[in-house]
């Protein structure tokens, strides 16, 4: 759902937070949302936004069917 011609870049990004054992994954066009919750296991609760082509380019080329993200400061 997000958007690849905006005038509001964060549009193009896909928010991913951690909370109580759930990732939450959202995206907006501002008309539409789409949100996905998923049980995960969390050390604590953070929230970033990262573009959606990063994201699907990476999720569509691992082979893996576990995806381990790692926070490292703001990064």
């Amino acid at each position: 759902l997000a958007s690849t011609r905006t005038t509001l870049p964060i549009l193009q990004n896909i928010h991913l937070q951690t909370s109580q054992g759930q990732l939450i994954i959202k995206s907006t066009d501002l008309e539409q949302t789409v949100e996905v919750n998923l049980k995960v296991v969390s050390e604590e609760d953070r929230a970033l936004t990262i573009p959606a082509r990063l994201l699907a380019d990476y999720l569509h080329n691992v082979s893996s069917q576990t995806v381990e993200l790692e926070f490292e400061d703001t990064n």
